[in-house]
């Protein structure tokens, strides 16, 4: 008994010697965060520097504004349209947002080349966004050809439509993918279930 007790209380000092660590080492990354980007010294990151930001991780490449607007909706977990205030400058990203910032624009960075394919296919009017009905024939395929009903491309839509401009950019697609995939393979809900769902494959 005395030595379980003995291996508790190391497990648990080690837990709280790794949560010091992980809070030491993100006070750090706050802090070169905003000693590098931070140029209005305000203490967070408004539209233009978070741009600045997003484009420095990912080695020079400039996000679009839609792309921002995505991780501004992601990070901070708003709902419904994009605000505009925050292009102009009065609202922030503030520090605990940063590593969630960064998390969602890395995250998509690395699905950039499977998206921009997806598009290349679907986005008719090369817009950079899918509209009702491209979405609709994306799902098609996901569905294995089968026709998803209009319920279910609504569905897919209101789930996926982060920025809310009623389409699907480029950030929101694999978010789009993963809930049709939660439909069709009955992970979600039975309160949030649209009926009609089928068998379902992988983009070719």
């Amino acid at each position: 008994m005395a030595s379980l007790v003995l291996i508790q209380k190391r497990q648990a000092c080690q837990k709280r010697k790794e949560l010091y660590e992980k809070v030491k080492n993100h006070e750090k990354y706050v802090q070169t965060v905003l000693k590098t980007w931070d140029k209005s010294k305000s203490g967070g990151l408004n539209f233009e520097e978070l741009k600045e930001y997003l484009k420095d991780i990912s080695q020079g490449r400039a996000p679009t504004d839609t792309e921002v607007q995505w991780v501004i909706q992601t990070a901070t977990k708003e709902g419904g349209k994009f605000n505009p205030e925050w292009v102009s400058g009065k609202m922030e990203i503030k520090p605990p947002e940063f590593a969630a910032a960064a998390h969602a624009w890395q995250s998509y960075q690395e699905n950039r080349e499977m998206i921009d394919e997806v598009f290349s296919r679907f986005d008719v009017h090369k817009r950079g966004r899918l509209n009702w009905e491209e979405l609709k024939k994306v799902l098609t395929e996901l569905n294995d050809g089968d026709e998803p009903t209009k319920e279910e491309v609504d569905w897919v839509m209101k789930k996926s439509d982060i920025v809310g401009n009623g389409e699907i950019d480029k950030p929101e697609l694999i978010q789009a993918i993963a809930v049709w995939y939660s439909h069709v393979d009955g992970n979600v809900a039975s309160t949030e279930r649209v009926p009609g769902s089928s068998s379902c494959c992988v983009l070719q």
